[in-house]
């Protein structure tokens, strides 16, 4: 996603979204991201100089002269950096302004399968400037077809159940590399449902007499009956 590359109506929906020019102007100053006019000139250039470094994959120096030749800004790579790392928090503000108000306008108006919400869980890494990488945990409503939830972590912040807020009620799916206690467990605890693909050394599970669950014996009787439980 290149933010020059949007034309004038589609930026405005952008904005628009964000509760307007006056909006993120007056968020920006509430974050402490744009207490003044110095290169930059709006809080709406501010993040569509975000988009252009963040989703758009630029690198500084290719920052600042796009913004230049676009008209956006002139300033030096370094001065663009220090407003970009100054204004983190109000843009983790607006990820989540965005999130919660999906939430309450009933995630976009679409049906939840049954009368449960679902949520897709999972992690990507991300290759940042100068070598450093991180991780992003999302969670996914595939009803909404909408990310419900982020997180951005050092690499040594694993995959876990929990990593995002857990919702009462919510159904979540994960694959082999969630199947983790504590995370399994603070979903539990928070009335959640979990579904996801154990290997054979991922969980210790135990039956009601907390002894082993005798694998070669469950599977002797699924394959006797067609299916199994434990």
């Amino acid at each position: 996603m290149r933010a020059d590359s949007f034309d004038s109506a589609e930026w405005g929906e952008i904005v628009a979204r964000f509760g307007g020019e006056a909006g993120l102007a007056a968020s920006a100053r509430e974050h402490g991201a744009f207490a003044r006019r110095r290169e930059v000139r709006s809080a709406s250039d501010l993040l569509r100089l975000a988009f252009m470094y963040g989703p758009g994959g630029l690198s500084l120096r290719s920052l600042a002269a796009s913004a230049s030749a676009d008209g956006v800004c002139e300033a030096s790579d370094v001065a663009l950096l220090k407003r970009l790392s100054g204004a983190s928090g109000w843009l983790s503000a607006l990820c989540a302004d965005v999130l919660a108000s999906g939430r309450e306008a009933g995630e976009t108006g679409v049906p939840h399968s049954a009368t449960r919400p679902i949520r897709i869980v999972d992690a990507s890494r991300l290759e940042g400037p100068g070598g450093r990488a991180f991780r992003l945990h999302l969670a996914f409503d595939p009803a909404a077809g909408r990310v419900t939830d982020a997180r951005i972590t050092g690499l040594d912040q694993g995959e876990r159940l929990d990593r995002t807020p857990p919702e009462a009620g919510a159904i979540y799916l994960a694959d082999r590399g969630y199947p983790q206690p504590d995370g399994l467990r603070r979903l539990r605890e928070a009335g959640a449902d979990v579904l996801v693909r154990a290997t054979w050394n991922s969980l210790r599970l135990c039956d009601e007499q907390n002894q082993p669950i005798d694998w070669l014996d469950v599977f002797s009787k699924a394959r006797a009956r067609g299916a199994g439980s434990t």
